[in-house]
């Protein structure tokens, strides 16, 4: 079957110029995260992206297109957020009661940063991007935007990979010439892999999807450039997992709609870079990759190579996991245990640290000490989505997570098989790359964080995606745009 492509939308409902510019604009930079400690003499490290100040000019233009077009009895051309989006962000707000001295001291600041996740990146800019844009040829512009800003910092990446590897940071020799990028800072324009391995999870799969079924041949092989350097450059394994889950869901939804053409080229391509191209590499990524994921490691103090030891994240989670199963009140018998509710919004860190204990005693090397990451301190930016949330908001905030990722995929998933058989080649290209983006973003949400600032765009981006191509899934496409099996 031929797939021609839809519009899906009038001729009128189109955005004003200066609108879809802004719309361009902040499609364009908002994965990039600058950490402007050293700008704006911060004690530590801390990290801006223009996607928050964008934020504050389109949620106010949202709302305003919410109420014009209330007046004008228009509602169905308006999108609202999603019920597990809503919940989230309301049990982030509501932690506060529980938490305690709020908000004195950091407590207030920690929410506030813990909060971002969920109001911002699972609730705002996902309304926000449900209507940025009113048709699948508008979303396709921005989608290929935003596909252009991940090349530029894989790029980036590709240029810190084929570069002599870096020594370690070591924070006791601060002014040492670390040579090049290691492979725990090869994150492309961001300061380390994990965040790198977020994004990768999400647009490899979209890259791939648009290598696939895009009308151009210049963007199918563009994609399919894109697709390939995420996999060879991500030396994060959660993103990398992610990233092939994703691959491996595109392939599925194809088989599903019976396109078998596409599907074999599609896992053809997923085999080649696995089992061809990944050992030849010189940065040896399967076994970064492996490592990544292992629970025991090697100790660098002992020359045994047998001597292994539990990782940083596997010390994590035991101490996560007697967290969530202590009473809320030690000194009261009758009170909940701590996974009923969470410990509130941002205070991940500092309760975890209380629950270590011997043989998985914290990990407590210096926090920038490059060469104890993953072994005596927790590699940055791998704190996994799934983790935080139990622990700051319970199984109901995990159960509300998950919805949220079902909400997303499901929609999707169901959107692509119904717009395929349609033959609307935009919103069908589009279903299928935020299915996907979804998939790799539920993935790699064990392992890391997608709703982190930087990648946190993208995530709500593709979410958005997948809630506006069931709006289309459900609108008859005209006559004239249906194509002949």
């Amino acid at each position: 079957m031929s797939i021609e492509s839809s519009n899906l939308e009038t001729p009128a409902s189109s955005l004003p110029a200066w609108r879809r510019w802004l719309a361009y604009i902040t499609v364009a930079t908002m994965a990039i995260n600058w950490n402007v400690e050293k700008l704006l003499h911060f004690k530590d490290k801390h990290y801006l992206s223009p996607l928050m100040p964008l934020l504050l000019i389109l949620v106010p233009l949202t709302i305003y297109d919410a109420i014009t077009r209330g007046r004008r009895a228009d509602p169905k051309s308006f999108s609202f957020p999603p019920l597990p989006s809503l919940i989230w962000a309301a049990l982030a707000m509501i932690s506060c009661l529980w938490i305690a001295k709020f908000p004195g001291g950091e407590t207030g600041k920690a929410w506030l940063r813990g909060a971002q996740a969920s109001v911002v990146f699972g609730l705002l800019a996902v309304w926000v991007f449900q209507n940025i844009a009113r048709s699948p040829a508008e979303f396709r512009k921005l989608a290929l935007i935003v596909g252009v800003s991940a090349a530029v910092c894989l790029l980036i990446a590709l240029r810190q990979y084929v570069g002599p590897i870096g020594l370690p940071y070591d924070p006791r020799h601060k002014d040492q010439d670390l040579l090049g990028a290691s492979n725990i800072r090869l994150g492309g324009w961001y300061d380390f892999r994990g965040t790198l391995g977020a994004l990768t999870a999400m647009i490899a799969p979209a890259a791939a999807a648009y290598a696939i079924l895009d009308r151009d041949s210049a963007v199918r092989s563009i994609s399919f450039c894109v697709a390939g350097l995420s996999l060879l450059v991500t030396l994060f394994a959660g993103g990398f997992i992610g990233a092939t889950a994703g691959i491996v869901a595109v392939i599925g939804a194809l088989v599903a709609v019976r396109s078998w053409r596409a599907a074999l080229m599609a896992l053809v391509f997923l085999l080649f870079i696995i089992s061809v191209m990944l050992p030849r590499l010189p940065r040896n990524n399967p076994q970064a990759i492996t490592e990544g994921v292992a629970l025991y490691v090697n100790d660098p103090a002992t020359e045994a190579d047998a001597a292994k030891v539990p990782s940083a994240r596997l010390r994590r989670y035991q101490a996560v996991t007697d967290l969530l199963t202590a009473r809320t009140d030690p000194m009261d018998l009758n009170s909940k245990p701590n996974w009923h509710k969470g410990v509130g919004c941002g205070q991940y860190q500092s309760k975890v640290n209380g629950f270590y204990q011997a043989p998985y005693d914290k990990p407590g090397s210096t926090t920038d000490d490059e060469a104890a990451f993953g072994i005596y301190v927790d590699e940055p930016t791998t704190f996994g989505l799934f983790e935080t949330v139990a622990v700051e908001l319970g199984v109901p905030g995990l159960i509300v997570v998950l919805l949220l990722f079902a909400c997303w995929i499901t929609s999707a998933a169901g959107a692509f098989s119904r717009l395929f058989v349609n033959a609307t080649r935009e919103a069908a290209t589009l279903a299928l790359a935020a299915m996907g983006a979804g998939v790799g973003a539920l993935v790699l949400s064990v392992f890391g964080n997608p709703a982190s600032q930087g990648p946190g765009g993208v995530f709500a981006f593709f979410f958005a995606v997948a809630l506006c191509s069931q709006r289309w899934s459900a609108t008859p496409a005209p006559a004239s745009e249906h194509s002949s099996a």
